[in-house]
């Protein structure tokens, strides 16, 4: 059972909100019965408090996790809020038929069983062969092979032949055992017909790559595919050096020359208007980068990206190595290290906020 994005955000930011280093390792060991320091490492608290989710997630105990932290501090709605949320991390029976064990099922009975009726057969009485009749036949039989092959031939006739017929002519032809049994249609009915269906247009991702909203890099970028993704193939621009794919219900395109495609000359083109105003976007290029609540690290951490992620920056620092964006409704910074920007020149610079 694995959290999705949002989940993880949820989880994360709710514990590192509500627990310092001490009274989290208070509470896994008093509500969940472990060491924090065995089941989850790190260098920070952040990195902790994700470790923790992780182990939590493997050994399918996201919900002792949530139950236990709302227990030990009962009274922050942050907690409470997780809480009525519980249970649906909690992983679902399988559906196993069950398994009835009466006594005397296993290992020997208690009593003997009786011994089952037996009806009685009827006396077989052998007798036994004359060694002269045994004799006497392989006599004749000889006498008949020797008759066969030797004596019919020099009367003209040979093995297989009919006296006073025409020696019929064989002719033994080498066919598979599929060519040796005919397809029999049944009368009144058309024999089968086979028609081969065609293979979907689609691509492999050769390299990391930016998605775009249209075919041109004057478009914002959408998203973000990694080597060895696979797509099915929408459309084409009219040069084809753009090609349109379906991500997550949504249309976006990637340049041809990264990706490796197939039957794309069955996919029609697409049309599509001018970028009408560009603006500048960001995707995140690292596993999980931090979101903090100002331009450095210095900075209390306000939630967690992943990769793969697009966001329309909406402001930058002076030093120009820091972007805002929009997270979950809130301002956060990226840093410029953990994304691949675009357009960022039309972001307006602000001035960095106060010391956190």
């Amino acid at each position: 059972m694995q959290l999705t994005k949002q989940e993880l955000r949820e989880i994360h930011g709710t514990l590192l909100q509500t627990f310092d280093s001490n009274s989290l390792q208070m509470m896994v060991r008093i509500e969940l019965g472990e060491r924090l320091e065995t089941i989850a490492g790190g260098d920070d608290l952040n990195t902790v408090i994700f470790n923790l989710i992780t182990w939590a997630e493997r050994t399918h105990r996201v919900d002792d996790l949530i139950r236990g932290a709302a227990a030990f501090n009962p009274d922050h709605p942050a907690l409470q809020r997780l809480l009525t949320m519980a249970g649906r991390w909690e992983p679902r029976p399988l559906d196993v038929p069950s398994l009835r064990v009466t006594a005397g099922s296993l290992g020997p009975p208690d009593r003997p069983t009786p011994e089952l009726a037996r009806e009685p057969h009827p006396k077989v009485t052998r007798r036994g062969v004359s060694p002269i009749v045994v004799l006497v036949a392989v006599t004749l039989l000889g006498a008949a092979g020797i008759f066969t092959y030797y004596l019919l031939p020099s009367l003209g006739f040979a093995p297989g032949t009919n006296p006073g017929g025409a020696r019929p002519s064989v002719r033994a032809t080498a066919t598979s055992p599929a060519a040796a049994l005919p397809v029999v249609t049944p009368p009144g009915q058309n024999a089968p017909t086979f028609t081969a269906i065609p293979l979907l247009p689609s691509l492999t991702v050769n390299q990391d790559a930016n998605l775009r909203t249209g075919p041109s890099v004057d478009y914002p970028i959408a998203g973000y595919a990694q080597a060895g993704d696979r797509y099915t193939i929408l459309g084409r621009d009219t040069s084809g050096t753009w090609i349109q794919i379906e991500v997550d219900d949504t249309p976006v395109w990637i340049l041809a020359g990264l990706a490796t495609t197939s039957n794309v000359d069955q996919v029609s083109t697409v049309q599509v208007g001018a970028a009408s105003a560009l603006e500048p976007a960001l995707v995140v290029n690292v596993e999980l980068a931090n979101a903090r609540a100002g331009p450095g690290t210095q900075y209390g951490v306000a939630g967690i990206v992943q990769k793969g992620e697009a966001y329309r920056i909406q402001a930058r620092n002076s030093a120009g190595d820091w972007y805002q964006i929009d997270l979950n409704g809130s301002p956060a910074w990226l840093s410029s290290g953990t994304v691949t920007a675009s357009h960022v020149e039309l972001a307006p610079v602000v001035n960095d906020p106060g010391s956190p």
